[in-house]
């Protein structure tokens, strides 16, 4: 190679890693953006709150609105906790923004459908979902109602707010501040099968049938003292050994396969959470499906006791 050569090829070398280097200091060395982040204020965190420590719980609620309690109410409540409420009057008078917070003794099992009330989605409270009824013109004109039940501990309680159509973001938020502060799983019984081998722990005022006759390998059928009859179960675990067992008793399920809303570990496998409409008897139901060793495990019951029944699911373990 001549020396011309040489000097061309040095030169054309040159200008390649010059250019790399270029193009390496332009794509990493260049100054970096910095986007800043923005945060949503809690707009509840200047509130004042409530704490209730005979049931248990608390709530945040605005700071100029009163409260005030009974022991008393209608339909068989014994307690009452009114946000901001003025009696109101026959020409639809009184504050337009209320939230009631009732206590009932008992697990009484509401539903959306029937009446005037109507399903309107789900609304997060202390971290489960529960059925939101619209009670379309609630009485002295007040509006669209609220009405949410849920069951805790042996009591059925009834959230219901008038003029929800007009003032749903701040009853909304009011809920979500809402949390049980006692462990109520200290006083729950504990139920072992060792033919399938595993255990759990369900509320201390339930008890456990086990009826005969059906598809399933085991039946439970949990139940509490003032729902004794068979209409009363408030949940129940079925155990399948063959998939096609499960599939006739739940395939109107697993067919539309709903997205699962969290998925958990029991005991190291995953857990499908997922919700399907019973509709015998229009209540919405929860229902979790797991399986081991071809063994198929259903938890389910109403939505209305579904804080129970994630309880009841943690509480869920393998013993061989």
């Amino acid at each position: 190679m001549t020396f011309k050569k040489r000097q061309i090829l040095t030169t054309i070398a040159a200008i390649a890693i010059l250019a790399g280097a270029y193009v390496w200091a332009i794509k990493y060395l260049k100054p970096q953006e910095h986007h800043a982040q923005t945060l949503t204020p809690d707009q509840t965190a200047n509130w004042k709150t409530y704490k209730n420590d005979k049931y248990g719980f608390e709530v945040r609620y605005p700071t100029t609105w009163p409260i005030t309690t009974s022991k008393t109410g209608r339909d068989n409540r014994i307690f009452v906790l009114a946000i901001n409420h003025v009696e109101p009057t026959s020409d639809g008078g009184g504050l337009p923004k209320y939230l009631y917070i009732s206590i009932e003794p008992g697990e009484n099992i509401y539903s959306c459908v029937g009446g005037r009330k109507e399903p309107l989605g789900y609304i997060v409270i202390d971290g489960n979902q529960y059925e939101k009824c619209i009670n379309p013109g609630s009485y002295f004109n007040q509006g669209d109602g609220l009405y949410v039940t849920l069951i805790h501990s042996g009591f059925t309680y009834v959230f219901s707010a008038d003029f929800y159509d007009k003032n749903h973001t701040t009853v909304d938020q009011i809920l979500s501040t809402f949390k049980f502060t006692k462990d109520e799983t200290t006083d729950w019984k504990t139920y072992s099968n060792g033919k399938y081998g595993f255990e759990l722990s369900y509320p201390g005022n339930w008890s456990i049938n086990t009826p005969t006759g059906t598809k399933t390998a085991l039946y439970l059928s949990f139940r509490t003292a003032d729902r004794a009859a068979e209409s009363g179960e408030l949940a129940a675990l079925n155990v399948y050994i063959s998939e096609q067992d499960l599939k006739d008793s739940y395939g109107f399920v697993l067919d539309k396969r709903p997205s699962p809303l969290q998925i958990v570990e029991i005991s190291g496998l995953p857990v499908s959470v997922q919700e399907a409409s019973v509709k015998d008897n229009w209540q919405s139901s929860v229902l979790f499906f797991f399986n081991k060793n071809g063994v198929y495990y259903v938890l389910g019951g109403s939505a209305q006791v579904r804080d129970d029944l994630l309880k009841v699911l943690s509480s869920f373990k393998f013993t061989k």
